[in-house]
């Protein structure tokens, strides 16, 4: 059961297998990262500094194999940002809360034996062993039978609140300008102190929700979040803390303002606007070399002219990049967005891109997947 047999005997299974390369692989070898059914190569080409992103890369994957001489960080506050693609979430939910806030505060690298010690890793092995140790890991997976593992997953992940069919549905089909009556649904909560941590995850649920914050326990959204409330307080089991109302904006603040006090679309624009800037002018190349982007809105693949890893490379960045956005967009309709609203155009590059890069993407993970199946059966 190699990787390949493994992907064509579960094609429906979702597990991830993420590993940390040795030191010198950024440098611009090739470094290890989690694939959706099983192992795929990753690449960091600009700078040993740059081990942040896969810290946040290793956060969304299962199981996670680390060199013995890497390091990885959380470095944005050093440069003044916050972390992005979910990473804070993350983290605050997969390891010790001083250990996380060590991470995110300080900003500082982690040893692999250190990240080891906190529950970050599952393993720390020699350099060289890190792709062995990966695929035997793959291969011990598939061992078990494909509808338990399936099960096992989706009910660990139902369990601790992250749905990722969920994030995948906003990621890939964001719901863009909605119709709206003019009606706001009002979120209202009262936790105790004493549950501060408890009250930290329903905002953060909130906010997953496009509700924003109108006043302390009072979160307003032009949705209606019904169902998905209803959900999060059973959840959480806070059903008899929450209460949700439908009404009529009367005064005395306008629309623009209200809107202004509860989200902060300006900030959301200009992230928007870097990410289209840096990946149109990526797209505009693909399209000047081969056309690939006027084949991709045509439903006709095209072949862009840069190589299968780098396109697999560029892939991994892009929507690494662009999933941040659900978490941070509320996704309100058009009559409450700026006329400069850069949504729109940025989901276009994203989808376009994306087409763009799939099939030599694809192409690469075969690759990968052919060499690793030759070299087991060398050893086999």
């Amino acid at each position: 059961a190699h990787i390949n047999g493994i992907r064509e005997a579960n094609p429906d299974l979702n597990f991830t297998i993420g590993a940390v390369p040795a030191a010198d692989d950024y440098d611009g070898k090739r470094g290890i990262a989690g694939a959706s059914w099983g192992l795929g190569i990753a690449e960091n080409s600009e700078h040993k500094a740059e081990a942040w992103k896969l810290i946040q890369f290793l956060l969304s994957t299962d199981i996670r194999i680390m060199s013995s001489d890497a390091t990885i960080a959380l470095t944005e506050v050093r440069r003044g940002l916050i972390a992005g693609g979910g990473s804070l979430t993350r983290l605050a939910r997969q390891v010790p809360w001083a250990h996380a806030m060590e991470l995110v505060l300080v900003g500082e690298p982690i040893t692999a034996e250190h990240a080891l010690s906190i529950g970050l890793v599952n393993r720390v092995v020699p350099p060289d062993q890190v792709l062995p140790v990966s695929q035997e890991f793959a291969r011990r997976i598939s061992l078990g039978a494909p509808v338990a593992l399936l099960k096992s997953k989706e009910a660990i992940v139902r369990g601790s609140g992250r749905p990722l069919e969920e994030g995948r549905e906003r990621i890939y089909h964001p719901p863009r300008h909605p119709q709206w009556d003019g009606s706001w649904y009002l979120v209202a909560y009262s936790i105790p102190e004493a549950r501060r941590a408890l009250r930290d995850r329903l905002r953060a649920k909130l906010l997953w929700l496009g509700c924003g914050p109108l006043t302390n326990g009072l979160w307003i959204t032009p949705h209606d979040p019904r169902a998905e409330v209803t959900e999060i307080a059973r959840q959480l089991r806070v059903t008899r803390h929450i209460e949700v109302f439908r009404a009529e904006h009367l005064g005395f603040s306008s629309t623009a303002e209200l809107v202004a006090q509860c989200w902060d679309l300006p900030a959301i624009n200009r992230r928007y606007r870097q990410f289209r800037d840096r990946w149109a002018a990526q797209l505009a190349h693909c399209r000047q070399c081969r056309q690939a982007g006027a084949e991709a809105v045509r439903g006709r693949s095209s072949r862009p002219c840069t190589s299968p890893e780098d396109c697999f490379v560029r892939r991994f960045e892009l929507v690494h990049e662009y999933r941040a956005f659900p978490a941070i967009d509320p996704f309100l309709p058009a009559a409450l967005l700026p006329e400069d609203w850069l949504g729109d155009a940025a989901a276009e590059v994203f989808e376009t891109y994306r087409t763009v890069l799939a099939e030599p993407a694809e192409e690469f993970v075969q690759q990968v997947c052919a060499a690793g199946d030759d070299e087991a059966a060398l050893a086999g």
